[in-house]
């Protein structure tokens, strides 16, 4: 089995995970929890090697801190 088995991300996920990091200042640690990710996963997004496309994209306000 694949790690993407364990923590699924999409296009969405990876820009929700941008809005937290770059604009919320969160770590990479508190944003992989909220998002149910890895944190290498959140890392990869964050320094552009899966999801070259996403930008920055608030979280639903039901997902908010």
């Amino acid at each position: 089995m694949s790690n993407r088995d364990y923590f699924p991300c999409n296009l969405q996920k990876a820009c929700h995970a941008l809005w937290c990091v770059k604009v919320c200042g969160w770590s990479l640690t508190k944003t992989a929890f909220r998002l149910e990710v890895s944190e290498g996963t959140i890392s990869h997004i964050v320094r552009g090697k899966r999801f070259r496309g996403a930008y920055p994209l608030p979280l639903p306000e039901d997902r908010a801190v």
